[in-house]
């Protein structure tokens, strides 16, 4: 059975916001801390009290180093492994889409066979006929390939404006929208219910007889199959059954 529903795809991630109130933000407790290692620098302490001293001004120096560096960045690192989950993610969803269009293929081509592949239908007899009247899909015929939406469409997520995204996940987002959000070469057929009536042009009155094919699905007790031609000769062969009614003119 053939997935359908929608699939909405997630939104990519954006460009972390870090200015200049956050750094100071981060700044302000190791202020505190410099103005505390005066202390340790005052008169008639022991001389330990100021080994002590010099190590925590180090150490305030190392983390205001280090908290610079990582601002300067600008989040980096985390941006990084966003956009590997997010490339992850879009592979995971590839694989859920190609088994779709798989299983969607397969089910077009049962319903409407290649018109070479129709005297195996008819020699096989089990799907003979096997259309009536009250079926839904009763008269629907095949009249060519096309292009098909898939069965479960991908839907674009709501996001922020374009330059706040991570550009390398935005373009990989749009990029597979328009790779796998359609099929190509797939069979296109149309009901005969619909219409009082299909016209059909073609160079070739070979390629016309062609065109439609019901595949000996649809029972031909209340249908009538013509084939108006112009001109001479008239077509050799234009009886599809020996059940069904069929007229030359």
């Amino acid at each position: 059975m053939v997935p359908d529903g929608e699939v909405k795809l997630e939104t990519p991630p954006e460009i972390p916001r870090e200015g200049d109130e956050s750094m100071l933000m981060n700044l302000l407790p190791m202020m505190g801390m410099l103005g505390s290692v005066g202390f340790f620098f005052m008169p008639n302490l022991p001389p330990y009290m100021r080994v002590v001293g010099g190590l925590m001004l180090a150490s305030t120096l190392a983390m205001a180093i280090a908290q610079f560096a990582k601002s300067r960045q600008g989040g980096g690192a985390g941006m990084a492994q966003d956009r590997r989950d997010y490339f992850r993610y879009l592979e995971q969803v590839r694989k859920d889409v190609h088994k779709t269009a798989e299983l969607q293929r397969r089910s077009q081509l049962f319903q409407h066979p290649d018109p070479e592949q129709l005297w195996a239908v008819a020699a096989d007899g089990k799907r003979l006929w096997e259309r009536r009247p009250t079926d839904a899909d009763f008269a629907s015929v095949r009249i060519g390939r096309g292009v098909q939406q898939l069965n479960t469409p991908l839907v674009a997520p709501d996001t922020a404006p374009k330059e706040e995204l991570e550009p390398l996940t935005a373009a990989a987002m749009k990029a597979f929208l328009d790779a796998h959000g359609s099929l190509h070469d797939l069979p296109v057929s149309i009901s005969l219910r619909a219409f009082y009536h299909v016209t059909i042009c073609g160079d070739r009155r070979q390629d016309i007889a062609q065109r439609p094919t019901r595949g000996g699905r649809s029972s031909p007790s209340p249908t009538r199959n013509c084939a108006a031609t112009r001109g001479s000769p008239r077509p050799k062969r234009t009886r599809w059954s020996a059940r069904s009614t069929t007229s030359a003119r």
